[in-house]
């Protein structure tokens, strides 16, 4: 029999439907109320994504595992939450430093609340993969770039100075098709009106929340992962082949990628998949990739490719764990700031090293080289986590200093994380 009086949210805030699924979906729901709590090892106040085990909360499997919780706060507010594709209750948590807070957790309907992350796939832009969170955006590039010949096989950054999603409303703009016949028109006739129109409607001008100034071509970009080749040269990986997403928010955004080698590869063949996620609020973008399977002995390897600029700044800090650039963007007259990229690896099991590009491929790529952080691959050994990302000089990192800050801060937090606690309150 349901016992209203153990379940903490009042019945007439509950649609019928919504109650109907809640009960079907959790059999044992007047039996699951938690209290979870979450404490801070920092010394310094965090405010990110917690996740809780759903075998934590009396769930060991799919069957009967509920979709949706409810998650309030020691003031008996309620909080974001999400349960993603891989079983964990997320929930949105600021905790002060060397602090613990409380909070209490059932089967529930969250609040409604408006996705701090986002992520789609746009075919309509030869199947680009675009996703952001409340602090920067990011792309992928599909198979049918791959087929136009295009060379781009990086991570691009896309800057934003503001909490509020742009991806979709960047894309719509772009790809409008009413403004693209119009631009194709006036090529013909008035090619200085053509122009601006394509700059009124472009996502690679600043129309006042950011735009997409990286250059990525046929490098690495930002974070990307890679093998190197006997020879030590980088063997670049395709665009995706597929892709699948696996949460879409509010909190996480997660998907995963799979890429082949180009042909031919002096590795031989193998399949590469990538699983990526983003917190809202989180630095750094979180990525595994594996390699299956690997015929001999292999470098697994991060790039950050480093562009020409007068005044190059980049620092490898192997003993802590990440390495950080400060890129000049693709256009530094244009007055567009600088773009600073980072990777992080917490258990430090990685060598770093700056490797110039060779001379023609430097033409090529209008770059100069990467920053590569590397680790041998060999038996089951061919799977790695590490974590990259992007800040911006125009949305609240000024300089390298700061930047390096933010990012040693990062990978403290990733070696500490916050300590949760479950225990299930009376039945």
């Amino acid at each position: 029999m349901f016992c209203p009086f153990l379940f903490p949210i009042k019945m007439r805030h509950l649609s019928l439907l919504t109650l109907f699924t809640l009960l079907t979906a959790c059999p044992a729901l007047r039996s699951q109320t938690f209290r979870i709590s979450v404490g801070n090892p920092s010394a310094y106040a965090r405010t990110e994504v917690v996740e809780v085990a759903l075998q934590r909360l009396g769930h060991d499997g799919s069957a009967g595992r509920c979709t949706a919780w409810r998650v309030l706060d020691g003031e008996g507010r309620a909080v974001a939450s999400q349960v993603t594709h891989d079983g964990k209750l997320l929930f949105a948590a600021s905790i002060a430093a060397k602090g613990r807070s409380a909070f209490t957790a059932a089967p529930g309907e969250p609040p409604n609340e408006l996705p701090a992350v986002f992520v789609k796939v746009y075919p309509q832009r030869l199947d680009d993969i675009a996703w952001e969170n409340d602090r920067m955006a990011y792309r992928a590039y599909g198979p049918a770039l791959q087929r136009s010949g295009e060379r781009s096989f990086g991570y691009d950054v896309w800057v934003k100075n503001t909490s509020r999603p742009v991806v979709d409303e960047r894309y719509r703009r772009e790809l409008d098709p009413v403004v693209q016949d119009s631009v194709r028109r006036l090529r013909k006739t008035q090619p200085k009106a053509a122009k601006a129109l394509q700059r009124s409607v472009s996502y690679h001008v600043d129309h006042g929340n950011g735009m997409d100034c990286y250059k990525v071509g046929p490098t690495l970009g930002c974070g990307t992962p890679a093998l190197l080749t006997p020879q030590d040269r980088i063997a670049y990986p395709w665009c995706y082949q597929d892709i699948q997403v696996l949460d879409s928010g509010p909190l996480r955004i997660t998907f995963r990628a799979r890429h082949a080698p180009q042909e031919p590869s002096p590795l031989g063949t193998y399949t590469e998949v990538r699983t990526l996620s983003l917190d809202r609020h989180a630095l750094l973008n979180r990525l595994t990739v594996s390699y299956t399977p690997l015929p001999h002995r292999a470098t697994m390897a991060a790039g950050i490719v480093v562009h020409p600029d007068d005044t190059p700044a980049y620092a490898l800090r192997p003993r802590q764990g990440y390495m950080l650039y400060s890129d000049p963007t693709d256009n530094p007259r244009a007055g567009n700031g600088r773009i600073f990229t980072a990777c992080v690896f917490p258990r430090r099991d990685v060598d770093m090293a700056y490797r110039p590009l060779p001379p023609n491929e430097q033409q090529q790529a209008k770059a100069l080289g990467h920053l590569l952080a590397m680790r041998t691959a060999h038996g089951r050994r061919t799977t790695m986590t590490y974590w990259w990302g992007a800040a911006w000089s125009k949305a609240g990192t000024a300089d390298m200093q700061q930047w390096e800050r933010q990012v040693a801060q990062e990978a403290d937090r990733l070696r500490h994380p916050l300590r949760v606690k479950v225990k299930r309150l009376g039945h």
